[in-house]
Formats: structure tokens, sequence, C-alpha cells
């Protein structure tokens, strides 16, 4: 199970200021600040800073490895509306025939790559 934060958008930082609910501890656990503090442990915690390109790296491509292996995979994305899923699935895709995007997300990456090892 792999965690993405999202990073606090224009509005919640103007309500809210810049404080945060979460706190990383590490590549693998996050820290719920509450009362009582609650600490979760994941296979991977991507920080608001982390990009498309090492999402996929960590996430999509040991999945498309183990399919092309034989074993079963599934990706998906689950979280409450405005929470980044499509982002994080999609991306920003503009101008394929120029040049892929940076910004495209997990769906496009998989399947370049998984094209590529047919080949």
């Amino acid at each position: 199970v792999v965690i993405r934060v999202r990073p606090l958008n224009n509005s919640e930082k103007t309500v809210h200021g810049y404080n945060r609910c979460l706190k990383q501890e590490s590549a693998q656990t996050i820290t719920w600040i509450g009362q009582p503090e609650t600490r979760f442990t994941f296979d991977h915690v991507a920080c608001e800073g982390v990009n498309q390109e090492v999402l996929f790296r960590v996430a999509g491509l040991p999945m498309v490895e183990n399919c092309m292996a034989g074993y079963n995979s599934c990706v998906f994305a689950y979280g409450q509306t405005g929470s980044g899923k499509t982002y994080t699935m999609l991306g920003e895709i503009s101008d394929l025939e120029v040049r892929p995007s940076p910004e495209r997300g997990m769906t496009p990456r998989i399947f370049e790559f998984l094209f590529a090892r047919i080949r």
C-alpha cells in the first residue's frame, strides 16, 4: 500500500495557514497529529513534493514487472473528492504528439513501459 500526501492548495493555506494534520516520520510512516497522535505504517509514503516519475518508479514499475512475471496486479486510487486521485492516475496529459508530459500519471506511464517491454 502506497500513500501519496497531497500538498495544501491556496484555499487551504488561506483558511488554515500552513498547519498540517500529518507529519511524515519516514519513507514508510506518517503520524496523524491529533488527540491522541496516531502512527500509520505503509509500504511507502510519498511526500507532497514527490513527482510523477518517482511515484511511478516506486509503485507502478514494480507492479508492471510483477505482471510481466505472471502475477496478477492492480493499481487504484482511493480518497475523497479533491484528494489527487485523477492527477495521480492520469496526470496532465498534453502535447502527446510532440513529447510525453513529465506530469503524466501512473496509467500512461504503465502503458508506455508495458508496450516498450512487449516490443
